[in-house]
């Protein structure tokens, strides 16, 4: 279980720094996302999402405020803050594969 909050931290770190060189290391080729904006399927796509956002802002601020486990799932209350505006509430929702990596990444906002 430890396993799966110390790849979500990397998670986080990652995004915050805009850096997808390291979000490709913690997720699963089949990852999924979904968020309020995008509906993503594979590595690949997920990554060009993510890099779409990375270009459009300046910085990326990620809060994790609490993280829950449940099987091979985690719930994440996160603060995100874009170009130092006021920060979002988000709850990601990780599942994680045998292997420990992301394979599912479901964002809501509010």
């Amino acid at each position: 279980m430890s396993m799966f909050f110390e790849t979500a931290h990397q998670y986080f770190r990652a995004f915050a720094a805009k850096d997808a060189v390291l979000l490709r290391t913690v997720l699963a080729d089949n990852v999924s996302l979904r968020d309020w904006e995008q509906n993503a399927q594979g590595l690949t796509s997920v990554l060009a999402v993510n890099q779409a956002l990375f270009d459009a802002v300046g910085t990326i601020q990620v809060t994790p405020l609490r993280l829950f486990a449940d099987g091979q799932a985690l719930a994440c209350e996160l603060e995100i803050a874009i170009d130092g505006n006021p920060p979002l509430k988000v709850l990601d929702i990780l599942e994680f594969d045998k292997e420990g990596k992301i394979f599912a990444v479901r964002a809501f906002k509010g």
